[in-house]
C-alpha cells in the first residue's frame, strides 16, 4: 500500500559536522606541510565567535603586521576574493 499523504524528508543541518570534518582536514594539511618542507605553518578560523588556531610552532607567530610590512621579499598574500577569480578563469595581478 502506497501512502499519498507522506511529507518530505527534511535534512539535518550538518554544517556543524562538515566544519569539523574540514578543520581537522587543515590540520593535518598544515603539520604535513610543516614536517616536508620545513615552513612554520598558522592557521586561523573564525566561526560563530569561536577561534580555532593550528600552529606548528611555539613561538610567536605570526609575527605583527607592522613586522610583516618591513620583511622582504614580501610576505605572499592571498585572499578569497583572488581565489574566487582564479576559479571563475579571471587573471588578477
Amino acid at each position: 500500500m502506497v501512502d499519498d499523504n507522506t511529507t518530505p524528508l527534511v535534512k539535518r543541518d550538518r554544517s556543524g559536522e562538515n566544519f569539523q570534518k574540514r578543520w581537522r582536514t587543515l590540520q593535518k594539511t598544515g603539520f604535513d606541510i610543516h614536517e616536508i618542507y620545513h615552513a612554520d605553518v598558522y592557521i586561523l578560523l573564525q566561526r560563530k565567535g569561536q577561534n580555532y588556531v593550528f600552529k606548528s610552532t611555539d613561538k610567536a607567530w605570526p609575527p605583527p603586521p607592522a613586522e610583516l610590512e618591513r620583511s622582504f621579499p614580501l610576505p605572499v598574500q592571498v585572499t578569497a576574493a583572488d581565489i574566487r577569480l582564479k576559479r571563475q578563469g579571471i587573471s588578477h595581478q
